[in-house]
């Protein structure tokens, strides 16, 4: 490779990073990176403004290193901005900076280079898909919490670079409010609660705060869940709480779970779930609504039938004869029922009379 300008740079800012790079070796790396550069500026197109175009630059070339080196750790330790001054001044046309004072361009490379890094960063070099896969499911609630985080982290970048701690409270605040919007007003109904506490708490694991600027800085710290409950308890404050049932096997959430709004529930025989055979609440109601009415006279039954077997009749005579007349009773109300639903035309089941 021509050890161009571009190279030059190159080579001086991965030097300090050469040996943890396991896969590629120092001369192989300087020339992967180097293409990633040059060709960056494919995607410009100049009849826009220069601060345009210098954001366009930048946005392709940060997305092509943060997709192709996302298990690299390095990659954030590097201080790109050096070498995209560089190739702005080598691969831009030279009337694109008449007029331009050389700060005022220093300025804005800078800010456009670190915000391109830090986006890129974010959605390819972090968790952020496993994160998501944690707390959501079903396409339209993993886009509408998507768009509620690129505008919250857009709001913080631009707002809230102050701290790691300010720029996360921040992340936190218009990620939610956002979503509120997206969910219609209450975002309970997307991402409860308790879910945006674990989903902030894995993009911060994972590496989500800025790694440039004075953020990036800072001692590491793993007190995070200190910022991050309080921070989405109030962002929550005011919105109603939706609760969610996990039903298993479902190939949902994580734990093979599937997020369900929360329903009557009954354990009593023929109620709203209909019935089971064997007297369990759960069962499959056939009918529609509450069940074979018959049906309900079968667990008491069964379970009497249960106490003569297992020895609950040994009370003497009289008990017995009063369990034997309630049995008769019951298969007398059965009978008659058997012929109101099965029976002729005036049968609940039967004939143009019927339901």
């Amino acid at each position: 490779m021509e050890a161009d300008n571009i190279a030059v740079a190159l080579q001086a800012c991965l030097e300090p990073i050469a040996h943890m790079e396991t896969t590629w070796a120092p001369d192989e790396l300087l020339k992967r990176m180097h293409k990633y550069f040059v060709n960056a500026v494919k995607q410009v197109e100049f009849t826009t403004g220069l601060q345009e175009c210098v954001d366009a630059y930048c946005d392709q070339l940060f997305s092509t290193i943060c997709t192709a080196l996302n298990d690299r750790p390095w990659v954030g330790q590097v201080n790109w901005i050096p070498v995209v001054q560089v190739a702005l001044q080598e691969l831009f046309p030279p009337e694109a900076f008449m007029n331009v004072p050389a700060e005022v361009l220093n300025v804005n490379v800078v800010s456009s280079a670190e915000r391109a890094f830090e986006a890129s960063r974010f959605w390819y070099a972090t968790d952020f898909d496993t994160a998501l896969q944690m707390i959501a499911e079903g396409k339209s609630s993993k886009q509408k919490i998507f768009a509620a985080l690129e505008a919250g982290r857009k709001e913080a970048w631009d707002t809230a670079r102050t701290s790691g701690e300010e720029f996360l409270k921040a992340l936190i605040a218009s990620t939610i409010r956002n979503l509120t919007a997206e969910a219609g007003g209450n975002p309970n109904t997307v991402l409860p609660e308790p879910g945006a506490a674990e989903f902030f708490g894995c993009l911060v694991a994972s590496g989500a705060l800025p790694q440039s600027g004075d953020i990036g800085q800072e001692a590491p710290r793993d007190d995070w869940s200190a910022i991050i409950n309080p921070a989405v308890q109030d962002a929550y404050s005011g919105f109603e709480q939706v609760e969610v049932l996990l039903v298993r096997d479902t190939g949902g959430v994580a734990g093979g779970a599937k997020k369900k709004r929360k329903s009557k529930s009954s354990s009593s025989w023929g109620e709203e779930q209909g019935y089971d055979m064997y007297g369990g609440a759960q069962g499959y109601n056939p009918y529609g609504g509450k069940g074979n009415p018959m049906m309900g006279m079968g667990n008491p039954m069964m379970a009497m039938m249960g106490g003569m077997k297992g020895g609950g009749m040994k009370g003497g005579g009289q008990d017995m004869e009063a369990m034997m007349n309630q049995m008769m009773g019951m298969m007398g109300m059965m009978s008659q029922m058997s012929g109101m639903m099965g029976g002729g035309k005036g049968g609940m089941m039967g004939g143009k009379g019927g339901w």
